[in-house]
């Protein structure tokens, strides 16, 4: 059984995304986890995965919040279903998905961010805000 990776992973061109974007907004203190988690919602939100041309790491396994592995389990959950054996026997999986999804999402973001003339803030709540409106919440 293969094990889960020890490390999320970013593709090397994206790089600058994300420290651009850490440096213009230093004052929110985005941590990787942070910032990856935010490309990652992004990616899933706009539903367009990259895969990446090579690897950087980006994320040590033990500096990856809660909330984001929470996130990753989910998503892999919802893109393989809960009955695939697959996915459980192999959980690497779920790291490859969300590195795709955060690959396409961080560009967007990025983009978003520098052709806007709103500030990050009302930008962050604006897309988190249709995030939740856009969901299939089910009781």
């Amino acid at each position: 059984m293969k094990t889960r990776s020890n490390r999320l992973y970013i593709d090397p061109e994206t790089n600058r995304y994300y420290l651009e974007i850490k440096r213009r907004f230093n004052v929110l203190q985005l941590s990787n986890s942070d910032l990856f988690s935010l490309a990652l919602a992004v990616g899933r939100y706009y539903n367009v995965k990259t895969p990446l041309n090579k690897k950087k790491a980006f994320i040590r396994f033990e500096t990856i919040s809660s909330e984001l592995l929470a996130m990753i389990d989910l998503l892999a959950i919802n893109e393989y279903g809960v009955n695939n054996q697959e996915f459980f026997d192999t959980p690497i999986f779920g790291f490859d998905l969300a590195e795709e999804y955060a690959n396409a999402g961080i560009k967007i973001l990025f983009e978003k961010v520098y052709s806007s003339n709103q500030d990050f803030d009302e930008f962050l709540f604006e897309t988190i805000f249709d995030l939740y409106d856009d969901m299939d919440l089910k009781s």
